[in-house]
């Protein structure tokens, strides 16, 4: 039935929404199973489908890549990404910038839930698509700036705080790769997002359980109805709704203190360039003021 169901996503528009439903049940039954067998063919076809359909149900194709991100590890969907030049086609779209905003930040949740699972991996990614058929013209280096550039743009665009969290804990991830062209942006950009969503996000382990794998309490999320990009529909009554939940309830977004993982990656930053080297060409290069405000966050948010 799956074969027959990737056939459809990329040929039979009018049953998209249906179809991808149906993919989704199966990516969460045994979402490595199906990769493992089907990977390359379900990512062609997603490819096939976002050239095809309206602009209103991009968001659902987009919705369906970060199931298969969520729920599957890197391996599964890294070499199918890269074959189908998918990853190559998402990072255009950004770069070019000729897509709605609202749709473009749909891809950042995308490429934060890529490097969450494993930057490097997504590192190879932008390394491996160029030259390419997709962005022939660019250079390595001028993919990695393109898309820092759009993901500092496209941030305020970002109006619910986990969906803010989300890309802030991407980026911090992206950091802990050390590659130049991030680390680059650390002491201007990257520092001022991370502050803007600590501003935001008023979160705590459990005082009862001082271990940080403790449940988190997060008070922004308390405080108002949020949406999940997961558990989208209307679950409640079906046999999928426990599993939706797992998956919720595993997500770093719901379980990981966010400064307590951006320190985590600026350290495993620090041990790859040295700490010399990452203090005077990165940290020291921060606005003293900045970098003051950063290191009480840090301190107090631990």
């Amino acid at each position: 039935m799956f074969p027959l169901a990737a056939f459809l996503l990329s040929d039979n528009l009018d049953l998209l929404g249906t179809i991808i439903t149906v993919i989704k049940s199966y990516l969460l039954l045994d979402a490595n199973t199906v990769m493992s067998m089907y990977g390359h063919q379900l990512f062609n076809a997603i490819v096939s489908a976002l050239d095809k359909v309206m602009k209103p149900n991009v968001k659902d194709i987009i919705a369906l890549i970060t199931h298969i991100i969520r729920l599957t590890p890197a391996p599964l969907w890294g070499e199918p990404m890269h074959s189908s030049r998918l990853f190559a086609k998402l990072a255009n779209n950004v770069i070019e910038d000729k897509e709605n905003a609202l749709i473009l930040i749909e891809h950042f949740f995308i490429f934060s839930r890529m490097t969450l699972a494993d930057a490097n991996v997504f590192n190879q990614l932008v390394a491996s698509s160029v030259p390419g058929p997709v962005l022939p013209t660019l250079s390595e280096t001028q993919v990695f700036e393109g898309l820092l550039d759009q993901w500092w743009a496209k941030f305020d665009n970002m109006a619910y705080p986990q969906h803010r969290k989300l890309v802030a804990m991407g980026i911090a991830a992206w950091v802990a790769t050390g590659r130049p062209e991030v680390l680059g942006r650390l002491n201007t950009e990257i520092f001022n997002l991370w502050l803007d969503v600590f501003g935001e996000l008023k979160e705590a382990f459990s005082e009862e359980n001082t271990d940080d794998r403790s449940p988190l309490t997060m008070f922004w999320k308390n405080s108002q109805e949020i949406p999940d990009d997961l558990i989208e529909d209307d679950v409640e009554r079906t046999v999928e709704a426990d599993r939706l939940r797992a998956v919720h309830q595993a997500d770093p977004i719901n379980n990981t203190k966010l400064t307590v993982f951006v320190q985590e990656k600026l350290q495993q930053a620090e041990m790859i360039c040295g700490t010399d080297y990452f203090r005077t060409n990165y940290l020291d290069r921060a606005d003293p003021a900045v970098l003051q405000q950063l290191t009480n966050e840090l301190m107090t948010g631990r």
